[in-house]
This record gives structure tokens, sequence and C-alpha cells, in this order.
């Protein structure tokens, strides 16, 4: 049976120079950031090797950009000025976080429905397992 529910799942608490703020639920996230996110993920894997990377300087500026707003929509809650303070490898590292942990808790619940579906597409995909 497919259960579905309108209420978003909790999200993954940080902290930031001491003060905690909350990651929005992966589930809460609009369909075109899910996806953008994923792309983003999946081109940064890609440069992660920063002796076979080959980015130009316009490259380098565009995902900078990618993760001052994905970093905004992730943590709503943390003021302009703080988040403009972050560097980019604590903007990457909350990157990361959000994307390796908070789709395991949407996994979790989830694993029951994995196992029993039946249906042709194979009901649910992780967004790691379709990434």
């Amino acid at each position: 049976m497919l259960k579905i529910s309108t209420k978003t799942s909790e999200g993954i608490p940080i902290d930031i120079d001491g003060e905690r703020y909350e990651m929005k639920s992966y589930d809460s996230l609009k369909f075109q950031d899910f996806f953008e996110l994923q792309k983003f993920a999946n081109t940064f894997d890609k440069f992660k090797d920063l002796s076979t990377a080959k980015l130009s300087k316009d490259q380098i500026t565009s995902m900078e950009e990618s993760l001052d707003v994905f970093c905004e929509k992730i943590l709503p809650g943390v003021p302009k000025n703080i988040m403009n303070a972050v560097n980019y490898m604590a903007k990457i590292q909350i990157i990361e976080t959000f994307m390796t942990t908070v789709p395991q808790k949407v996994e979790e619940s989830t694993a029951n429905l994995k196992k029993s579906s039946q249906g042709s597409f194979g009901s649910t995909v992780s967004a790691q397992e379709s990434g």
C-alpha cells in the first residue's frame, strides 16, 4: 500500500558559531531545487580531485554562486551576514551533510514501502540511487 503524507520530516540541526540552525528537510525542497541540487552535487563530484579538475574561472564562479544559493535554501534561518561569512569549504560541508544525512532519513521512512513494492516503476527511488 502506498502511504503519502503532506507533512514534511524534521530537518537536521547545524551549529554555526555556537548558534543552532535547522536544515530544511529533504522532502521540503521544490522539485526544481531538488533537481538543481542533484545536478550540482554530480558536477561537484567530478571536480573534487583538484589535480584532475579542469574548471574555467567562469565555472568556478558559477559553482560558488550555486553553493551560496543552495546553502540559503537548505538553511533559510541563517542570517545573510552570517552565511556570507561562512567560507566555501564549510559551505561544501553543509551541502555534503545535507546530501548524505537528510536523504537517509527519507530512505528509512520508505524502506518498508520499497520492500513491498510490486509496481512496474519500482515504487520509490532514493535521491542517491537516481543521482
